[in-house]
C-alpha cells in the first residue's frame, strides 16, 4: 500500500473520531453509521478510484441518506441534513488529490464538526469534537507547511485552539444565549414550558427552555425532592387526542386567609396565564389570588410581570383534594384509541379495586420496555395514544401523562392531568437566604386519580420509565 500524505492521513483520522462520537453520543442516523466506515476504508486503497467509480458511489451514498430520510418528520431533518454533511465529507476526502481538493474537505468536515457539536453537547462527546478539530486544523497546517513532522503539526494546532480559548469563554460570558435556530417555533417543535392545552401526538420534539420560571424561599426546610411537585394546570376535557382546560374555573368559596405568616414565599417571571404555581397545599396571602376545586391558585389578571406571593397555613389539609370527581372526570370518546380501551377493560375485569387498578398499570408500563425522550416523532392523525402505547413507546412526560389518565378514564377510575413543575435546584447564595430556583426545564406533567377514602391522589407514570 502506498504512503498516504499527511493532510489526507489527519483528515481520515478527525473524520474516524467523528464517527465513533456520533456513534457513541449520537445522533448518527443508520445510513451515516454505514457509509461513514466505508468511506473510511476506501480511504486506504492502494489505487484511487476512478472518476466514473466515484460519480457511482456518489449516487449510492446519496439513495441510501435518502433511504433513510423520514419525510414525513421535520423534527428529524437538522440531524439528517448533518449526516448528509458528514457523508459529503467523506466522499469529498475521497476526491482529494492534491492541496486544493484537501482544503476543501477540511472545510467540509469543519462545517460537520460544527453540527455534531450542535447536536450533542455531553462532555465526552465535545472532548472527541475537540480531537477531531485538532486533527482537523493540524491537515490545514500540513498542506500549508511542506515537509513538516507530525509532532510539530499537532503541536501547532493545539497552540491554536488554546489561543481561541480564552475568545470562547469570553462570549460564553459577556453574550447572551440566544435559542438556536430549530429550537424556534415551527412545525412538530415545542419548547419546555407550561401551556393550555396538552397534545402529545402533534409534538415531534421538544427543545429544553432554561429560563428562569420562579424561585421560592421557605420559612422552614424546604420539601424533599421527591415531594417537590408545583401545581400549575389541571387539565379535565379529553377528547381521544389530547386534553384542554375545562374553563371557567369552579373557585372554591368563602376561601379563608392564611392566619399565620407565610410558609412559603414566590417570585414568579411572566408567563401570560391566570393561573400561579404553588404546592396544592397552604392558603394565599394575597385576595386576587383564589383556590379552584381542582387545586389550582387563580388570578383574574394574566401573569404579564413578576409577581411576588405567600402561601400559609400549610398545615390545614387542602380542600380541593376531597372534592368528588364529576362526570367530566370519567368522560371518554369510545373508539378513539380501540388498543388503550381493550387493556383498559381486561385490567378492569381482573382487578376489585381502583388503587388494584393503579397498581396493575404501574407493572404493565415498568415491563413493556418505554424509553423516555425529547425527540419521539410524531404519533400520526388517527388513535395517537394506541400508537404511542403499543407501537412507538417513546416519548415525555406528556405522553405518559396523558395515555395512563386515559388508561384509567376507561377503566373507570375518574382521572386527569396536571401540568405544572417538577424538582428545582437548591441554591445558597452567600449573605442571602437560600431558595429553590425552578426553570421552565423543569417543566411537568403528571396524572392523578380518585381513590375512594383517600381522594384525589398524585401518580407520575413518567417516574416508573425515569426513576
Amino acid at each position: 500500500m502506498t504512503r498516504l500524505p499527511l493532510p489526507q492521513l489527519l483528515q481520515i483520522g478527525a473524520l474516524a473520531v467523528l464517527w465513533l462520537q456520533l456513534l457513541a453520543w449520537g445522533p448518527l442516523p443508520w445510513a451515516g453509521a454505514i457509509a461513514l466506515p466505508v468511506l473510511l476504508t476506501l480511504q486506504l486503497l492502494p489505487r484511487r478510484l476512478s472518476p466514473t467509480l466515484l460519480r457511482l458511489l456518489t449516487l449510492g451514498m446519496l439513495v441510501l441518506w435518502a433511504s433513510g430520510m423520514p419525510w414525513g418528520d421535520p423534527g428529524q431533518w437538522l440531524r439528517q441534513l448533518g449526516c448528509l454533511l458528514w457523508i459529503m465529507a467523506g466522499l469529498k476526502l475521497l476526491e482529494a488529490r492534491d492541496s486544493g481538493g484537501w482544503r476543501s474537505a477540511a472545510l467540509v468536515l469543519l462545517f460537520g464538526l460544527g453540527v455534531a457539536s450542535s447536536l450533542s453537547q455531553s462532555l465526552g462527546a465535545s472532548l472527541l469534537q475537540g480531537l477531531s478539530t485538532v486533527l482537523c486544523v493540524g491537515s490545514l497546517l500540513a498542506v500549508e507547511a511542506n515537509q513538516q513532522p507530525l509532532g510539530g503539526l499537532i503541536r501547532r494546532s493545539l497552540q491554536i485552539s488554546l489561543l481561541s480559548l480564552p475568545l470562547v469563554v469570553a462570549a460564553l460570558l459577556l453574550l447572551p444565549r440566544l435559542p438556536a435556530v430549530w429550537s424556534l417555533p415551527g412545525p412538530g417543535t415545542g419548547t419546555t414550558g407550561l401551556s393550555e392545552s396538552l397534545r402529545p401526538g402533534e409534538l415531534a420534539s421538544l427543545v429544553q427552555n432554561e429560563g428562569l420560571a420562579a424561585r421560592v424561599r421557605f420559612r422552614s426546610s424546604p420539601p424533599p425532592p421527591e415531594q417537590r411537585y408545583w401545581r400549575v394546570l389541571v387539565h379535565q376535557r379529553f377528547d381521544g387526542a389530547g386534553w384542554e382546560l375545562e374553563e371557567p374555573p369552579a373557585l372554591l368559596v368563602n376561601q379563608p386567609q392564611p392566619s399565620g405568616p407565610s410558609e412559603q414565599q414566590w417570585l414568579v417571571e411572566p408567563n401570560g396565564l391566570n393561573w400561579r404555581p404553588w404546592s396544592g397545599r397552604g392558603l394565599p396571602n394575597q385576595a386576587n389570588l383564589q383556590l379552584s376545586s381542582l387545586g389550582t391558585l387563580w388570578s383574574r389578571k394574566p401573569l404579564s410581570s413578576r409577581e411576588s406571593y405567600g402561601i400559609g397555613d400549610l398545615s390545614e389539609p387542602p380542600p380541593w383534594q376531597q372534592q368528588p370527581p364529576s362526570a367530566l372526570d370519567l368522560a371518554f370518546p369510545q373508539g378513539a384509541n380501540p388498543q388503550l380501551e381493550a387493556l383498559a377493560q381486561r385490567w378492569r375485569q381482573n382487578n376489585p379495586s381502583p388503587e388494584a387498578i393503579v397498581s396493575q398499570a404501574r407493572r404493565w408500563f415498568i415491563s413493556q420496555g418505554f424509553r423516555y425522550t425529547l425527540e419521539p416523532g410524531f404519533l400520526g392523525g388517527s388513535a395517537p395514544l394506541d400508537r404511542f402505547l403499543f407501537k412507538q413507546r417513546r416519548g415525555f412526560c406528556e405522553h405518559y401523562a396523558a395515555s395512563f389518565s386515559a388508561l384509567m378514564r376507561a377503566a373507570g377510575v375518574p382521572a386527569r392531568v396536571v401540568v405544572g413543575y417538577q424538582g428545582g435546584d437548591w441554591q445558597t447564595p452567600a449573605g442571602a437566604k437560600p431558595f429553590l430556583l425552578i426553570r421552565n426545564s423543569d417543566a411537568h406533567a403528571w396524572s392523578e386519580v380518585w381513590l375512594p377514602n383517600r381522594g384525589w391522589v398524585e401518580v407520575d407514570p413518567t417516574s416508573w420509565v425515569v426513576p
